[in-house]
């Protein structure tokens, strides 16, 4: 009886963490605080190139709550794991950008050299930062 016991322990403890390890991996953080940039870079020197696009429009990133996050290896905020399944929820490839909404749904792509300006004048004239620009 014990050993049946100790075997049905251990069956459930593998199948809660297979399914914690299955667990999709989601952006549910920023949901409702944060627009997001999933930018997957080519490489160093590509990531590098996008970095002065978003100096050069740091303060209006700020103001539209817009952040950009990198999904390569370089990128520590989110395990290997993590980062392979944001890059294939979002189909994602090498040198392509993504933005989404607050909402957690996605509003625009890009391929290439990330250009912020469009993606900027897009944000305003949504609803939501619209609502913001009133309350400000």
């Amino acid at each position: 009886m014990r050993t049946i016991l100790c075997t049905a322990g251990l069956l459930i403890a593998g199948v809660l963490i297979s399914c914690a390890k299955e667990k999709p991996v989601t952006l549910e953080k920023y949901q409702w605080k944060k627009r997001l940039i999933l930018s997957y870079p080519i490489d160093a020197q590509a990531w590098a190139e996008q970095l002065k696009s978003v100096r050069a429009h740091y303060a209006k990133m700020e103001e539209r709550d817009l952040v950009m996050l990198r999904l390569d290896a370089e990128m520590q905020s989110f395990s290997a794991a993590e980062r392979k399944a944001l890059i294939v929820k979002y189909q994602l490839s090498p040198g392509s950008h993504v933005l989404i909404g607050k909402d957690g749904g996605e509003k625009a792509r890009q391929q290439g050299a990330l250009d912020l300006k469009p993606w900027i004048q897009l944000i305003d004239t949504m609803p939501m930062r619209r609502n913001e620009m009133k309350k400000d």
